[in-house]
């Protein structure tokens, strides 16, 4: 499967939630608000001009938003 396809299919799973640590607590998405923040961070990426087949890197400390943008610039291959 690639990783489009596996955007695509999060809402589907939204039995299943993505937990982080965020500000000193536990926080619990599920997987259609996962889908909703990649496909909003896909949104704006687009509307700066981010495009199929650019080099992009995400320099972060491991985080929900990482876990975003990486879904975002991988499925913008």
């Amino acid at each position: 499967m690639d990783i489009t396809a596996l955007v695509a299919r999060l809402p589907e799973q939204n039995a299943r939630s993505i937990i982080s640590f965020e500000n000193g607590r536990v926080v619990k998405r599920t997987h259609t608000d996962v889908c909703a923040d990649t496909q909003a961070a896909c949104d704006r990426f687009t509307a700066r001009g981010l495009k199929p087949g650019m080099r992009v890197g995400i320099r972060a400390p491991n985080s929900y938003q990482w876990i975003i943008h990486d879904l975002v610039a991988s499925s913008l291959i």
